[in-house]
């Protein structure tokens, strides 16, 4: 049987030294308070760069439609290079429809942005996870994946408050995300097969759609979910989205909506906009330029105008409803007319993405906010007088106590001390009693004595 082999001479086989778990804790807490420390420096550095510019909704003079009293939210993207492409003035014979669509043939990037920021915020647990703090994670991923587009927001009216914690869900939900009404859900998914515009992802947006409502507390019975693909292969009960079809969907999702519920429209596919000639001679305008959202069959019917969805939908909401869109197209722009809206600039979100790595609340305590910028308010030359000034008083007060306390060790106290002892002697010496005089004040009597 071979023998094992030996090691070398003069090898040692070195043995791990223990690890020291006083120095361990040390290091991790040191580690911890140097990052803090850099956060801290982080946020003030924060708050002297704020914005500037408020972040609010912006009304559109251009918008057509009016406001509503009903909760109407709908994020859609705009692309940083182009809006769209534009018809000819005849409207109806070219909806100029790109090739190919977005990054790898997709039909749109918000809805998938907001999914993978969900998911990321619920690894990471941010400190808040309102809609400003959702639009700028979107915007996040979109940058990093190397889209162009940038999410932008449109309310039906100016109470929109960014602050608020994001949900889908109506806003009398609040944070418990318990139901106040029924809910209501229309998902569109146009992949176009067989055309020159074909797209690749507007199913797949479809079914992770589909299954994020699902776990927020939407149902997903017949009575309370229409998903129209035009998938030949797709399963029973989903229907072709058609323009037909679609509008009776958009019919169907506003049909005895009331007070406290959740409706969603999402549609993932092509969007366009079309011009078309002035409706009355009292008009300025020659030309009226139309957002639409493109159906499987718009080489024959034509696209769903943001006017149609409007009237349709939006306009049929009372007050106390809820709808959130995820409009998913490429080339279009809003494709459903709200007249307040908002898009982040880029010193906003420059501002907001170091507010959220920082872990600066969106919603802070007004006290602490108050003190904060009154602190920072306060110019570098007070503090540094400040601080010199307290150093002063510090020197000053020792000095006094060198003093008092030279003083109390001077001639005049130990003459009086030497005194009371040679009388005390005198006094026990003719009389034979002891004499001792016990002052109230101890420390007078330590003093003296």
């Amino acid at each position: 049987m071979p023998s094992a082999s030996k090691p070398p001479t003069g090898a040692s086989n070195p043995t791990p030294k223990p690890r020291d778990a006083q120095k361990e804790k040390d290091y991790e807490r040191k580690k911890q308070r140097v990052k803090e420390a850099h956060r801290k420096k982080r946020v003030r550095a924060l708050m002297k760069s704020a914005p500037g510019e408020p972040v609010k909704l912006h009304y559109d003079t251009d918008c057509r439609s009016p406001a509503t009293e009903a909760h109407v939210v709908m994020f859609s993207g705009v692309s940083s290079e182009s809006k769209g492409e534009i018809a000819g003035s005849s409207g109806m014979g070219w909806y100029g429809m790109p090739r190919r669509a977005g990054k790898g043939g997709a039909g749109g990037a918000c809805a998938n942005a907001l999914l993978h920021y969900l998911k990321e915020s619920d690894r990471t647990k941010p400190p808040d996870r309102s809609w400003l703090t959702t639009m700028v994670g979107m915007q996040k991923w979109l940058s990093k994946e190397g889209y162009t587009t940038v999410p932008r927001l449109s309310a039906g009216n100016n109470n929109f408050d960014f602050k608020r914690p994001f949900s889908i869900l109506n806003p009398q939900c609040v944070n418990s995300q318990r139901l106040s009404g029924r809910t209501r859900a229309v998902l569109i998914g146009c992949n176009y097969p067989g055309t020159e515009s074909a797209l690749d992802g507007a199913w797949a947006d479809v079914s992770k759609m589909k299954r994020y409502i699902a776990s927020v507390g939407f149902s997903n019975d017949g009575d309370s979910l229409m998903v129209l693909r035009d998938d030949p292969n797709g399963k029973s009960g989903e229907l072709q989205p058609t323009k037909e079809n679609i509008l009776e969907a958009l019919h169907w999702l506003a049909l005895g909506a009331a007070e406290g519920d959740s409706l969603l429209l999402h549609f993932s596919g092509h969007g366009v906009r079309v011009n078309r000639p002035k409706a009355s001679e009292t008009d300025d305008e020659t030309v009226v330029a139309e957002d639409g959202l493109v159906p499987c069959d718009y080489k024959t019917e034509g696209p769903i105008l943001d006017r149609e969805v409007q009237e349709i939908l939006v306009s049929r909401l009372p007050k106390g409803c809820s709808l959130v869109m995820f409009l998913d197209c490429c080339r279009g722009g809003s494709a459903v007319e709200l007249p307040y809206n908002f898009k982040l600039t880029p010193k906003q979100y420059a501002f907001e993405k170091e507010r959220m790595a920082v872990g600066w609340p969106v919603r802070r305590n007004p006290l602490a906010a108050l003190v904060d910028r009154t602190v920072n308010m306060v110019p570098n030359n007070c503090k540094r007088a400040l601080r010199i000034g307290a150093k002063t008083a510090d020197a000053t007060c020792e000095t006094i106590g060198g003093v008092l306390q030279a003083a109390a060790d001077s001639f005049l106290p130990k003459l009086i001390k030497r005194e009371y002892q040679r009388g005390k002697r005198k006094i026990h010496k003719l009389t034979g009693v002891k004499v001792q005089f016990e002052p109230h004040d101890e420390r007078t009597h330590r003093f003296l004595f």
